[in-house]
């Protein structure tokens, strides 16, 4: 048997099969009278696109109104990022990380639009638990982030400049993110996040489907489950 034969008799038997993470059964959305979205970045400042989003949000700032949560993971902004992001944002900005029953009791149901333009996530767990909440993401073409965040349906995608990955899968410490030119990827970004901030009926509706994707789709429990049971009954009766 020949090895390309060999390969396609392996992926014939293949089943991808994706994290799952649990839904809460009710979102108790805080009253917030002046309607103003919400936008959540959690990550580190470079490889996690903390400076393209902040750099985003300062286009946007001067001819729409948001708010933002910024949670600072690993690689902070330098300070004069941040007090420029103080002085001219509605920026809630804190250090994590943040105990998890803080993000799911406050953060989490206090978010509009979740974003993070990452470029060295393999997965993005914080995506599905976004998801979970019915936020509508906005993440990056990169690694399996397109299987995660559907473009158009559960969110929306723009182009990274880089990844961290190579065509091999291998990882490459050695790029100096602080000097690639992210000015593309920060345009896309705010032209995508202007998309949700005007539009609340766009909000609403990707925020359905992402949440249904995580309640019943292939990010589900039980979705999960089934294919388990199927993989190890079809193992034992061979």
């Amino acid at each position: 048997m020949g090895i390309v034969t060999q390969r396609k008799d392996v992926l014939q038997k293949a089943r991808v099969m994706y994290p799952a993470v649990s839904v809460p059964t009710s979102i108790p959305k805080p009253e917030r009278p002046d309607h103003i979205p919400v936008i959540l970045f959690m990550g580190e400042y470079y490889w996690k696109g903390g400076r393209e989003f902040l750099a985003a949000c300062d286009k946007l700032s001067r001819f729409n109104d948001f708010r933002v949560t910024y949670i600072s993971l690993r690689v902070h902004p330098p300070e004069s990022v941040i007090r420029k992001a103080k002085d001219q944002l509605q920026i809630e900005y804190v250090e994590g990380p943040l105990p998890r029953t803080e993000l799911f009791s406050r953060i989490y149901p206090s978010t509009d639009i979740f974003v993070m333009p990452t470029y060295i996530d393999t997965f993005g767990y914080s995506f599905l638990e976004a998801m979970a909440h019915g936020i509508p993401c906005i993440g990056t073409h990169h690694f399996a982030v397109p299987e995660i965040v559907e473009n158009e349906v559960t969110g929306l995608l723009v182009k990274p400049p880089l990844s961290y990955f190579d065509s091999r899968g291998m990882g490459h410490p050695e790029i100096q993110i602080e000097r690639a030119d992210t000015s593309e990827t920060t345009n896309q970004l705010a032209t995508a996040m202007n998309r949700l901030i005007d539009s609340e009926s766009l909000r609403a509706r990707m925020g359905i489907d992402a949440r249904r994707s995580v309640l019943s789709g292939k990010f589900s429990i039980p979705h999960r489950n089934r294919l388990l049971k199927a993989v190890y009954e079809e193992s034992i009766n061979r």
